[in-house]
């Protein structure tokens, strides 16, 4: 949220994972609690909760438009390639009309057209963690309470840009 607010973005929309769905909840509070430090309070009515496929991103990529999103979050790479191919199909383009950030870092991202910005999360350290963690299993010895937290990294390429001038 911090690039696109940068960017000169203030009605960002959210394509998310489904509810109940822990990721989709943690990644929509996080946009929520983003925009709320920004004095952004509106910005719940621009979440669209759908499945994590490309034909998830679609459908909420219309309807933010509809809302008046000058950007959209998606929670997932493929989320986010659905919510590009929408805007491609409304005449649109990516990122001059509508920006567009995924989630997750899928390694065909930077292939895309254009180059997908992405939310990339460590892939190395969650499966260290998981390897350190089967010899207790095994053992069955007690599994450490709580869960762990990777931070992710920002990966900018050429699906953002400023606010499109109105």
């Amino acid at each position: 949220m911090d690039h696109l607010y940068r960017l000169g973005h203030r009605r960002i929309g959210m394509a998310s994972g489904p509810a109940g769905n822990r990721p989709a909840d943690r990644r929509v509070q996080g946009f929520l609690d983003a925009m709320a430090r920004r004095g952004i309070e509106d910005a719940g009515r621009r979440v669209i909760r759908q499945s994590y496929t490309v034909e998830g991103g679609q459908a909420p990529a219309a309807a933010l438009r509809e809302l008046g999103a000058t950007a959209i979050a998606a929670a997932s790479g493929w989320m986010a390639l659905g919510a590009i191919r929408r805007i491609r199909r409304q005449g649109r383009s990516v990122p001059g009309d509508v920006p567009v950030v995924g989630y997750d870092g899928t390694g065909i991202t930077e292939f895309t057209d254009p180059p997908l910005t992405t939310v990339r999360q460590p892939a190395d350290r969650p499966a260290l963690e998981v390897a350190r963690g089967v010899p207790v299993l095994v053992g069955n010895r007690d599994v450490p309470a709580g869960e762990l937290l990777f931070d992710p990294e920002l990966v900018i390429r050429a699906s953002t840009a400023p606010v499109a001038p109105s």
